[in-house]
């Protein structure tokens, strides 16, 4: 592990914790579980299960629903890029080995039909440790080289508000002995 520069150490002075907090915009995605799918004669092949690929007629938010039924759109990839992208600009300046402190909040879009707007969250939506899933797999090499690395807590969900809108507000923080610059 490479320490930081002696002047960087000064002006970091004794705070040896980094928190940072960011927003990612986009409908928040649960990542799903994996199958093993025998084959005969063939090795197994291991498949996502209603993580990545929706049909169109089924999803909710789009507004194309008149395409045909046998095409399917990918609905993870979309996020987990959002997250690496809304995270590069809180990328650690050098390699951290050692524990994060996860924290966020999942917003979710209202339904719009009114007997829908009561309806519970947790019910209809993404588990939330699939959702931490996500977020963790997508912020591989970017914070840490593995989520084993990463202690969840406080993780909401909730609808989202007019002004803000869909998306998920992550809180990253540090607890390792190093020096951090975020």
């Amino acid at each position: 592990m490479v320490a930081p520069p002696e002047d960087i150490q000064e002006h970091m002075g004794a705070n040896k914790f980094g928190t940072c907090t960011f927003w990612v915009p986009g409908i928040p995605r649960p990542k799903g579980s994996y199958d093993i799918l025998p084959r005969a004669g063939v090795k197994a092949m291991i498949s996502r299960r209603r993580e990545a690929h929706y049909r169109i007629r089924d999803l909710w938010m789009s507004p194309r629903r008149s395409t045909r039924q046998g095409r399917r759109v990918d609905l993870l990839t979309p996020w987990v890029e959002a997250i690496q992208w809304a995270a590069l600009d809180h990328k650690p300046k050098f390699a951290l080995d050692g524990p994060f402190d996860v924290g966020g909040t999942f917003y979710f879009p209202k339904p719009q039909t009114p007997r829908h707007k009561e309806r519970v969250l947790e019910r209809n939506y993404g588990d939330a440790d699939k959702l931490i899933r996500a977020v963790g797999d997508a912020l591989e090499h970017v914070f840490w080289q593995n989520d084993c690395q990463c202690e969840w807590r406080e993780i909401e969900r909730r609808w989202a508000d007019k002004e803000r809108g869909p998306g998920a507000h992550i809180t990253i923080t540090y607890l390792g002995e190093q020096l951090v610059l975020f």
